[in-house]
Formats: C-alpha cells, structure tokens, sequence
C-alpha cells in the first residue's frame, strides 16, 4: 500500500530516531539499524518516548511499541 514506516528505538534516553518514509532501501535501513544498534542505557522510559514520539508525528498514525516494560513510573501513570 505504499505505507511509510518509521521507528524510534529507545532506552532511558532516545536513542535514535529515523523518519516514516517508504521503500525496500528504507526498510532495509531500519533492520540494519535494528540489527546494528547497541544501546547507551540497560534502563528504560517509556514515557518519555512516547512524548518524543508524539512531537515528531505530525499526522494519524498507527504506532506499535514493542519494549521490555522494565519501566515501573510507566505503570504508575497507566494506574492512575
């Protein structure tokens, strides 16, 4: 369907970001990046990705998380 696909990969801190775009090269680039990718942190913040996430898409979107959710302050928010 000529779909733009994006990811942010994250740990306490953003760790990188690439742009929804669309194309065999693009997706090729972000499993390489996936693959590649060593983070800086053990921990994580989930919310601050989701806020960082939220700023840069700029239309409706449908957005996936996939995370380990070792992020107790994330369930905090969810309970309340």
């Amino acid at each position: 369907n000529k779909d733009k696909v994006g990811v942010l990969f994250f740990s306490n801190k953003i760790e990188k970001y690439i742009p929804p775009s669309n194309g065999k090269s693009h997706v090729l680039h972000i499993i390489r990046e996936l693959i590649n990718l060593e983070p800086t942190s053990i921990s994580t913040d989930i919310s601050k990705a989701l806020a960082y996430a939220n700023r840069m898409v700029k239309k409706r979107s449908i957005m996936f998380l996939i995370s380990d959710f070792q992020d107790n302050e994330y369930f905090d928010i969810i309970k309340n």
